[in-house]
């Protein structure tokens, strides 16, 4: 997949970034408390919003240009890994969601 990333100093500000592909979707939340800073950025699998998904893998990337280059690829594998997975049924998507509620 061709992922759309912003540019460095989008997270060196304190910004967010969200998106989604395929099956897959993903936040970046730059972490600039930690020493160094780091993008920490989190996977789950649609359809649901980060609020009713359970996070399936968080990583941290350093807050540098190589670090924002090497999301790309690491976001491929899970698109990969998501996309090939069978498609829920609803019943089993309301269940999950359901189970994020409580």
């Amino acid at each position: 997949m061709e992922t759309f990333m912003p540019v460095l100093s989008h997270f060196e500000n304190s910004n967010p970034w969200s998106a989604s592909a395929g099956a897959l979707r993903w936040r970046i939340i730059p972490q600039l408390e930690e020493e160094p800073p780091v993008l920490r950025v989190e996977v789950w699998q649609v359809p649901f919003s980060y609020e009713f998904s359970s996070v399936e893998e968080t990583k941290d990337f350093p807050l540098t240009q190589e670090g924002l280059t090497a999301i790309p690829a690491w976001l491929d594998h899970w698109q990969e890994e998501m996309d090939g997975r069978p498609r829920p049924t609803l019943a089993e998507l309301l269940a999950k969601r359901g189970e994020t509620e409580k």
